[in-house]
């Protein structure tokens, strides 16, 4: 464990709110129980799981952010990288409509993952507009609103 310093770490602007982008090597001590600027974070358990999706995909990454809507605590979130712009996404199961695949997908419909953002409904609606891709495996169209599918 150690302490991390907030000053040091990548930060970016996503929907209007700063988010900080870990490395790998950030992420793995982040969830290891380091803390930042002295802050430990709140729930570990959740993005440990995130990270044996994210840590194996080059478009995904682990990240926090810190605000008056988290009541200061560093609160943890998944980006994808679309184009060359990080989005907001949530990691869940998917379904191909066309073939038997199921599989991880990230999806940035999720009202929760825009806590943080100056317009919520804004980064949303913004968010519906992004690029969808079909099923890993045929193409084919998945059952949800999905940015980005782990290959089998």
């Amino acid at each position: 464990m150690g302490n991390l310093n907030s000053a040091s770490l990548h930060s970016i602007v996503v929907d209007e709110e700063e988010i900080y982008v870990l490395s790998s090597s950030e992420s793995i001590a982040v969830l290891e129980g380091a803390n930042i600027d002295g802050v430990p974070l709140s729930e570990i358990g959740i993005p440990q799981f995130w990270w044996k999706i994210i840590s194996g995909s080059d478009n995904l990454a682990l990240a926090l952010h810190r605000g008056p809507e988290t009541f200061g605590q560093w609160w943890f979130l998944v980006l994808c990288l679309i184009g060359d712009e990080y989005k907001r996404v949530e990691l869940l199961q998917g379904e191909c409509e066309s073939c038997d695949w199921t599989g991880w997908i990230a999806t940035p419909l999720s009202n929760e993952i825009y806590t943080g953002s100056p317009d919520r409904i804004a980064a949303f609606n913004r968010a519906k507009t992004l690029p969808v891709v079909g099923c890993p495996e045929c193409g084919g169209r998945l059952n949800k609103h999905a940015v980005w599918a782990a290959r089998s």
